[in-house]
């Protein structure tokens, strides 16, 4: 290219240059973001894994006193009048 023609279309790559600068730190934002909500999709999975554990322990729990307390009111009965 000749001295002219490089004069011309400076603005042009100076413009080309910075768009794409931009574009790549709009990228990089943009992967960060989806790093970003794969992480909080993977956390919610865990979490809500986590909650149905609970849930089941304190079923099981909730179960274990009941058994507990017809056993209690068992042994508060005569021996003569228990069920066996």
């Amino acid at each position: 290219m000749n001295k002219r023609t490089k004069k011309k279309y400076k603005p042009f790559k100076e413009l080309w240059d910075c768009m794409e600068w931009v574009m790549f730190r709009l990228n990089r934002h943009v992967t960060r973001l989806d790093s970003l909500e794969n992480r909080l999709e993977n956390m919610r999975v865990i979490d809500s894994a986590n909650i149905q554990t609970i849930n089941r322990k304190f079923e099981e729990y909730e179960k274990r006193v009941e058994t507990l307390e017809r056993e209690v009111k068992q042994l508060k009965k005569p021996w003569y009048k228990r069920r066996k």
